[in-house]
């Protein structure tokens, strides 16, 4: 598994608690990317879970992994990088390969507290919240070649896709 600008690697620590012979990366957000140890990386699982390198914007993302997860990634680009993201991450994987999309989607309800956020946050930082809605993500993801793309049930909001 390689979780796409996964910040602290904090889902790939998790994933790699669970038993069998699995092995998680990180590809830290590009302004981490230095290829140096992390810190999670000095208490987590070392022989287990590791950190990748690289610029996920300007590099292919790397193969050998049968997972690539985005969390809370997608959002922070606009469509069109959403989508290049997406694509690179189908031309990564093998055959069967999957996609793991978290974000928290875009609903009536939560308009107006994204209005508010974008508004306050762009004024502090230039932050720009892009919250889609699921069925932008469904519908993206038919588009670039993944099949079986389903809304999985639980406390999160997951979708997940097949190469």
């Amino acid at each position: 598994m390689l979780d796409v600008g996964g910040g602290d690697g904090t889902l790939a620590a998790h994933g790699e608690r669970a038993p069998g012979p699995s092995r998680g990366r990180v590809q830290p957000a590009r302004h981490r990317a230095t290829g140096g140890p992390h810190p999670r990386a000095l208490w987590t699982l070392p022989e287990r879970l590791g950190f990748q390198g690289g610029d996920f914007l300007r590099e292919p993302l790397p193969g050998g992994y049968d997972t690539l997860c985005f969390v809370r990634v997608l959002h922070d680009w606009p469509a069109d990088t959403a989508r290049a993201l997406l694509v690179a991450a189908r031309d990564a994987l093998p055959p069967g390969g999957r996609v793991l999309i978290c974000e928290e989607f875009r609903t009536p309800e939560r308009l107006a507290a994204q209005f508010f956020w974008s508004y306050f946050l762009m004024g502090v930082d230039t932050c720009v919240s892009r919250l889609r809605e699921v069925e932008h993500y469904l519908r993206v993801l038919d588009e670039t070649g993944f099949k079986d793309a389903e809304v999985l049930p639980g406390p999160f909001e997951l979708i997940l896709a097949h190469r």
